[in-house]
């Protein structure tokens, strides 16, 4: 990769394994628009990033989190000052150890089948524990930063890249590798 990553800046990854292709094309299937990315990890040093997986969120390297990315989309956010990207590496942090939340998948599959956020916003199993898109949207809350309007419980990878197509707060940094 050609970039040097900013602690906040967003990886969207369109995995190429079978859980990557299954969550894009059961989402594809209930929107309008196309999925094209079904995991994000959040870039909390040049070189590391922080990440919500099945063993529960992680740090791992850059390398590490994209080796099994078909594409890869690097967003930032285009006013963040340098304490606010300090006070993210915090909070990301602090969510480092927890497990995953295989039921917020679940709740996520019913809102997209009614076409509504109730189940992910109503039906809080376990608020403490993230999915990907998730884990991301909460350590964005707390600034006051929500993507593309939907409530952070209820956010997907879709959503967030929905968000930068706006190009309005976010602006594209990176865009690369095989099929993207």
């Amino acid at each position: 990769m050609d970039i040097k990553l900013q602690c906040g800046d967003v990886i969207l990854m369109q995995n190429k394994g079978f859980l990557g292709k299954i969550i894009r094309r059961i989402l594809d299937f209930f929107q309008s628009d196309e999925v094209r990315f079904s995991h994000i990890a959040l870039a909390i040093s040049e070189d590391e990033v922080a990440e919500a997986l099945w063993s529960g969120i992680r740090r791992r390297s850059v390398e590490e989190s994209i080796k099994k990315a078909h594409c890869v989309k690097i967003i930032r956010f285009k006013n963040l000052t340098d304490h606010q990207r300090e006070w993210i590496e915090q909070r990301a942090v602090s969510k480092v150890g927890t497990n995953y939340n295989y039921y917020r998948l679940l709740l996520q599959l019913l809102d997209n089948m009614f076409g509504t956020n109730w189940f992910t916003r109503r039906l809080r199993l376990s608020k403490e524990w993230h999915i990907c898109s998730t884990y991301v949207a909460w350590v964005y809350k707390a600034l006051g930063i929500y993507f593309n309007g939907v409530h952070w419980l209820s956010v997907e990878p879709d959503d967030i890249d929905d968000e930068t197509i706006k190009g309005t707060y976010w602006k594209q940094v990176y865009r690369g590798q095989r099929y993207c």
